[in-house]
C-alpha cells in the first residue's frame, strides 16, 4: 500500500517523460483521475483511458511538442507529514504565469488560476512547469 498515491502517480509520468514513452500505466482512483484531469485541460499530457482487463489501472498517454515533453518538471508540494494550504489571497502566480499551481478546494480540484478566480483556496497538491 502507497502512503500517498498521488506523488507516485506525478513520478510515474514524471519518469516516462524522461524515458520518452508515448504512455504510461498509474493506478486508478478518484484524486488521481481529478488531478490528471486537470493536466490533460492544461495540456501537460494527452489524455487519460481506463485499462482494459484492469480495472483499477489508468493509461496516461504523454503529449509531446516538437519532440520536447509538454510537462517540463512538476514538484508535489504537500504531503502526508506536511499539508500545505493556501488561502485564496496568498496564490501567488507561478514563475510569473509560466508555470501553474493545481489546489483541491471545497469545489474541486482546479489550478490556483482557477481556484483564484473562484474565490476558493485550499490545498495545494502540486507546481506544474
Amino acid at each position: 500500500m502507497l502512503q500517498y498515491e498521488i506523488a507516485d502517480c506525478l513520478t510515474r509520468i514524471r519518469n516516462a517523460y524522461m524515458k520518452k514513452h508515448k504512455s504510461t500505466i498509474i493506478r486508478k482512483n478518484k484524486f488521481n483521475v481529478s488531478v490528471l484531469k486537470v493536466l490533460a485541460e492544461q495540456g501537460s499530457i494527452k489524455s487519460i483511458a481506463d485499462v482494459e482487463g484492469a480495472p483499477n489501472a489508468l493509461k496516461v498517454n504523454l503529449s509531446y511538442v516538437n519532440g520536447k515533453p509538454s510537462l517540463r518538471s512538476v514538484k508535489v508540494s504537500s504531503r502526508p507529514g506536511l499539508r500545505v494550504y493556501q488561502r485564496v489571497q496568498d496564490i501567488p502566480p507561478y514563475k510569473s504565469g509560466l508555470a501553474y499551481g493545481v489546489i483541491s478546494t471545497s469545489k474541486g480540484v482546479m489550478t490556483t488560476q482557477q481556484a483564484k478566480q473562484a474565490g476558493a483556496g485550499g490545498e495545494l497538491i502540486c507546481i506544474v512547469e
